[in-house]
């Protein structure tokens, strides 16, 4: 055999630059999940800076012995979140997967929570589409920044004839119920005085919405640097000799009362 047979025969194959996927493992609840890295890598700067690290065959989602733990996550969300991310995956599935509002609502919680921004659109303009109480919609809106629907809640409840019921109150607080109930009496005020009678007009109730929430508005405001900051994930997966780091859920702001 000749010296450069011997080379090539021996060299190590080479991975190929496009078609060379690496998977990450991650444990949730009691589950294993091992799906392709890359998606993570580019659609979420979080998961972006942690796998930059230096990593090894030991390292945290390297192997089944040493999953990313994705504590105080359920596995059903995850779950969701995966199908959504890998939709071509569930035509091999025994049956259908039908995302309905809980599962999008999942989806919007991860993606909002990582920082996965075509996913969170893609659950929003998903959600929006289907038809969600406006006390339900102020608070989705709180809990994942869509400051789109917090307007919109507002605005319906505004307009819907009645009162708000006790368990309405103590979900939205008690300033913005204040606040609800002032709107609603200034449109009827502004009814009487240009028509003389009482059936309420809404002309430039949006605007007035606005300029009455505007400061919650800002406050729920989704942006990536507050997100990652206020999720505490600023390591996870460093190497084995340091302390575990875990990714944490982001804090409901459900029934919030006082600034708004």
């Amino acid at each position: 055999m000749s010296t450069l047979e011997s080379v090539v025969t021996t060299a190590p194959p080479q991975h190929d630059t496009q078609f060379y996927f690496e998977s990450v493992t991650f444990l949730v609840e009691d589950m294993l999940f091992k799906v392709p890295k890359l998606y993570f890598e580019r659609n979420s700067s979080i998961f972006r800076d942690m796998f930059a690290l230096p990593t090894n065959n030991q390292s945290e989602g390297s192997n089944d012995e040493n999953p990313i733990k994705l504590e105080s996550i359920e596995k059903v969300e995850f779950q969701r979140l995966l199908t959504a991310m890998f939709p071509d995956l569930s035509r091999y599935t025994p049956k259908p997967v039908v995302m309905g509002r809980e599962e999008w609502i999942s989806v919007l919680k991860l993606s909002t929570l990582w920082t996965f921004r075509e996913l969170r659109r893609e659950a929003v303009d998903e959600l929006s589409q289907m038809t969600i109480d406006p006390v339900d919609k102020v608070m989705l809106a709180r809990d994942y920044r869509v400051e789109a629907w917090l307007m919109e809640g507002y605005t319906e409840l505004i307009k819907r004839p009645g009162a708000l019921s006790s368990s309405e109150k103590k979900s939205l607080g008690h300033e913005t119920t204040v606040l609800l109930y002032e709107q609603r009496e200034k449109a009827l005020t502004r009814t009487l005085q240009r028509f003389g009678y009482a059936n309420v007009s809404f002309d430039g109730l949006d605007t007035e919405v606005r300029e009455t929430f505007w400061e919650e508005a800002i406050d729920i405001r989704f942006d990536d640097n507050a997100i990652q900051a206020a999720s505490g994930f600023d390591g996870i997966g460093k190497d084995q000799s340091e302390p575990e780091r875990e990714i944490p859920p982001k804090k409901s702001k459900k029934g919030k009362k006082g600034k708004h």
